[in-house]
């Protein structure tokens, strides 16, 4: 087989060695070079904490929700689908292994599940395979086949395996080519090399602040040599020579000199305040999570706070759900399947209907709206349904237009 190329993740680099002798030219999905100094390694960027919270996050946000299969119907509405080998192997899918993939292509713009097939070639299981572990073969013929590394601790041999038994998660696909997506760390590197460099600049001061600045007086002045030996002991006073504190430990001044110490601790901890802030705001624009959800609360209070929830679950979580959910149809549903309304979706019902009051209200006024039933009200607080709960309630007071002049415009007097 001829090889057009060989492609991995823009921020893992090339694959050790290659597979076999075949002859391989490596491609970055993007324009990244991982030998620059400026552009933050994943452990690097994963290891600021407003990044692992926000990928966490929507990774474990989708993951908790019901996936499943629903078939529309052909005058609107849809039901869900409990049979076949694809229902099975979604309610077979485990809490980890979503989020595992979903954490991947958060992180390194792409998220790999191989399909295991059972004895009569039906899709059984999907198993979660590390993006490290994984570049993209482009064959002349324009043939895709994954080639997946030996994973020697835990014992897992290499393999390939076609792109019909992959289920490839792209997080954007704005790089060079459509074989990878590229991760929003890649595309914003620049402002994750502010925020990295920040933290650095943040450990280095407060490793600073943590000893105490003085300033000594001498009665005397000391030129040359004699000034630079009084420095020398004062320095040793407070460092020793392994360069560890020496806080604690009380020294003796003479020769008349005077000690005053400089407070620069509290000017430092806002200006490093303020930093941590600004890294924060910045992931939170990269993923398009709040603030507020990243630790940084600010001025924030209930009422701005539900409405950024629910901006968030609009504009940032319905469509993550969307590209997943496609991505796990196209892969597992046949064309034929699709065209007659099957489709799989994670169910965000429970993150949007809210919480108490809120809820309470919704369901009061759509149970007697005539919009749902008592019992399908029933089921989105977790509660099994009652007798005659299937049936559709109307108000007494309202009635269609049409029907008004039916009405007696004099009703008798009883």
């Amino acid at each position: 087989m001829g090889i057009r190329a060989w492609l991995r993740s823009a921020l893992l680099g090339p694959m050790p060695g290659g597979p076999g002798n075949w002859s391989a030219s490596w491609l970055a999905s993007a324009g990244l070079d991982p030998t620059r100094g400026d552009n933050p390694a994943p452990s690097e960027s994963i290891g600021v904490s407003a990044v692992y919270a926000a990928v966490s996050l929507l990774a474990g946000t989708l993951a908790g929700t019901d996936l499943q299969l629903i078939r529309k119907g052909p005058s609107g509405g849809s039901t869900r689908v409990a049979t076949g080998s694809v229902a099975y192997c979604l309610a077979d899918t485990q809490f980890e292994t979503l989020e595992s993939w979903l954490f991947d292509a958060l992180v390194s713009g792409n998220g790999y599940l191989a399909k295991r097939r059972d004895a009569r070639g039906a899709v059984a299981l999907l198993e979660w395979t590390p993006t490290w572990r994984v570049a993209v073969c482009v064959a002349d013929s324009g043939e895709v086949v994954y080639q997946v590394l030996e994973d020697g601790t835990v014992g897992e041999p290499a393999e390939q395996i076609a792109e019909s038994d992959m289920v490839h998660l792209r997080f954007r696909t704005t790089g060079k080519h459509r074989y990878l997506g590229v991760s929003p760390l890649v595309t914003c590197a620049p402002s994750m090399g502010l925020v990295t460099h920040t933290r650095k600049a943040g450990v280095s001061v407060y490793r600073n602040a943590s000893l105490p600045s003085v300033l000594i007086k001498h009665p005397k002045a000391f030129p040359g040599e004699a000034g630079k030996a009084v420095i020398t002991r004062i320095k040793e006073a407070f460092i020793d020579a392994t360069s560890k504190s020496n806080l604690g430990v009380p020294i003796v001044l003479t020769e008349g000199m005077d000690a005053q110490i400089m407070d620069v601790a509290k000017a430092v901890d806002l200006q490093l305040a303020e930093m941590s802030a600004l890294g924060t705001r910045e992931i939170s624009r990269i993923y398009g999570v709040p603030p507020h959800l990243l630790g940084e609360t600010g001025s924030i209070n209930f009422a701005s706070a539900s409405e950024s929830q629910r901006a968030f679950n609009a504009t940032t979580l319905k469509p993550w759900a969307i590209r997943c959910a496609d991505c796990l149809s196209h892969s597992l549903l046949s064309r034929k399947e699709r065209v007659n309304g099957s489709r799989i979706m994670f169910d965000l019902d429970s993150l949007t209907r809210g919480a108490g009051q809120e809820l309470s209200a919704m369901c009061s006024q759509l149970v007697n709206g005539g919009v749902v039933t008592p019992n399908e009200s029933r089921s989105w607080l977790n509660m099994g349904p009652i007798e005659g709960g299937d049936v559709l309630r109307a108000p007494v007071n309202t009635l269609p237009v049409t029907n008004w002049t039916a009405q007696p415009t004099n009703p008798p007097i009883a």
